[in-house]
């Protein structure tokens, strides 16, 4: 990346640590306690309810927590998962080329 690309990616872009500071501000709000004004950038939209009430729609607690770990690299699933999606890979590459070498026919 060039240096001009690197000063224009640096005000477009998100860095790790401000997509990890943000999902930290959702996972510690109090959803009662939150100015509409200071915490706008954690609200995803407004609704009323039948009787003209306003309601926020707030953020998944749960999945930004989520998510923050699988940013760390805590998720050990993932690691498994990622190992074993490795494999399946080198497991269908294998037959692959059994199947190259039979041509198609299947031993018994």
């Amino acid at each position: 990346m060039t240096v001009k690309a690197k000063e224009i990616a640096n005000d477009a872009v998100l860095t790790m640590l401000e997509k990890r500071m943000f999902l930290a501000r959702v996972v510690r709000m109090k959803g009662a306690a939150i100015d509409e004004t200071k915490d706008a950038d954690l609200i995803n939209g407004v609704k009323y309810d039948k009787h003209g009430r306003r309601m926020l729609t707030l953020p998944d607690k749960r999945a930004c927590i989520e998510l923050d770990a699988k940013l760390a690299g805590e998720l050990a699933q993932d690691r498994a998962a990622d190992k074993q999606a490795e494999k399946m890979g080198e497991l269908a590459a294998a037959l692959a080329r059994i199947q190259h070498v039979t041509h198609g026919r299947t031993e018994s």
